[in-house]
């Protein structure tokens, strides 16, 4: 969305909005997605829910984008996230869901519906279901998240990860090492 705002893209990643034009120099950074200070704080909100790991499906429930090429590869970034979760949380399964949230009403509904099949399936094999907010704020979209979700068994931390010490850490070193 950064990049699209100081024309360094075409398209908004959520909405085209006016676009900004600045002699300053403007540096823009990796989204804190698949960092690993990022990643700590995924499993902390998720080890804050978590009884028995060994037999807990966790998922990673993130934004997403609106475009199809973007999401995918914001989903690649999730699954590596997802496999350092697991390996360090011990859980039976972990996985990275976008919702694309701002995406047409169609594309949002069917990623709800392969959400809820997803839980569905983990409640099935007997597991009990962790959901984590990989999102900034403490309540952005989780509230749809809910409405989404009824009628399911799950846990939800709803917690955004700017809630967490190590995202002052993360913001740090972001900067720290974009202005080197």
């Amino acid at each position: 969305q950064w990049q699209y705002i100081f024309g360094e893209r075409e398209h908004g990643g959520y909405y085209d909005v006016p676009q900004v034009t600045t002699d300053a120099e403007v540096i823009i950074t990796d989204p804190p997605a698949g960092h690993p200070l990022i990643t700590q704080i995924l499993l902390d909100h998720a080890l804050e829910m978590s009884t028995d790991p060994a037999d807990e499906v966790v998922f990673v429930i993130a934004h997403g984008p609106v475009h199809d090429e973007e999401n995918q590869a914001q989903l690649v970034v999730m699954a590596g996230q997802a496999k350092r979760i697991q390996e360090l949380g011990g859980f039976s399964r972990v996985e990275g869901v976008t919702l694309q949230d701002d995406a047409t009403v169609a594309v949002r509904a069917a990623n709800v519906v392969k959400l809820r099949q997803k839980i569905e399936a983990a409640i099935a094999d007997d597991k009990r279901v962790l959901i984590v907010a990989d999102l900034l704020a403490a309540r952005s979209i989780q509230w749809k998240i809910e409405t989404d979700l009824a009628g399911l068994d799950y846990q939800f931390s709803v917690k955004g990860t700017t809630m967490h010490r190590n995202f002052k850490e993360w913001f740090q070193e972001t900067v720290s090492a974009a202005l080197k």
